[in-house]
């Protein structure tokens, strides 16, 4: 039976979409972890002049796995400790770099890298991060006090940051470019996926702050072309009393450091 053009012009488009969401379904990971492996016997060397003091660990899982770790120490008087979530993408041979920017306020900053990032162990993925952070909270608990340990998140580092304080206690949040939820962001920045995709990777920040009880504040800048403004600005409707959103005009996802605003804000909570 010889089929008509118009109908088979809809046929050819209706198994591109399917093969478009087949592939979504399938290349999740490709687009979620973008992690960077280090050689085992990889030493750290940052640039930045300030960062010399710091401690290497590793964290073992209870399936065998070692996460990696650094821990930073302040010149300073110390005025209490960090536990930050970094991004999807790189390492700890990358984002070392940004802790001097704690430990010059005086904290002390426990960075790990996720399982499949650096030198840790395993495969990346939900379950397996948020085991990465508890690890990483328990391991800081016995150097700090709940009241004097801050929870920072940074991009997909939010998703985590959010579970761990919805079940952990804390002085403060602070989430830098985090996002509604996983499924949000892909639902905005890919229209054209018409059917939704179930995800096997969720982060759902907005469940998590309603069980956080204690100060969460948000970063986020309108120009952010990776998780879009409005996804982020959807998560003030789950504040409770005293929770903060500071938009930072014209920032996009990687260069709030390069703002005065956020800068000055950022101190203002640390001090």
């Amino acid at each position: 039976m010889k089929i008509n053009k118009p109908i088979r012009y809809t046929l050819y488009l209706a198994a591109v979409y399917l093969f478009i969401h087949i592939a979504a379904y399938a290349l999740q990971e490709k687009f979620f972890f973008l992690e960077e492996k280090l050689h085992a016997d990889h030493q750290f060397n940052f640039t930045n002049s300030n960062i010399s003091d710091f401690e290497e660990l590793f964290l073992p899982m209870e399936n065998g796995d070692q996460v990696n770790g650094l821990y930073f120490k302040t010149k300073n008087t110390a005025k209490g400790d960090i536990l930050y979530f970094h991004g999807n993408a790189g390492s700890l041979d990358r984002w070392g770099d940004y802790a001097h920017r704690f430990t010059a306020k005086g904290y002390n900053i426990l960075m790990i890298d996720y399982r499949g990032y650096g030198k840790s162990d395993g495969k990346p993925s939900e379950a397996n991060f948020y085991e990465d952070g508890q690890k990483a909270y328990d391991w800081i608990r016995q150097k700090s006090s709940a009241q004097n340990l801050i929870i920072y998140g940074r991009s997909i580092g939010c998703g985590v940051a959010t579970h761990i304080a919805s079940k952990n206690p804390a002085k403060l949040l602070i989430m830098e470019t985090p996002f509604n939820s996983m499924h949000d962001v892909v639902q905005t920045r890919y229209p054209f996926l018409i059917l939704k995709i179930p995800l096997r990777h969720r982060f759902p920040n907005d469940e998590n702050l309603h069980k956080i009880d204690y100060p969460v504040h948000i970063f986020h800048g309108t120009k952010d072309k990776v998780v879009p403004y409005n996804c982020t600005l959807k998560l003030k409707k789950h504040f409770k009393s005293g929770d903060q959103f500071y938009t930072i005009k014209n920032a996009g996802h990687n260069d709030l450091i390069n703002f005065p605003e956020f800068n000055k804000t950022l101190d203002m909570i640390l001090e």
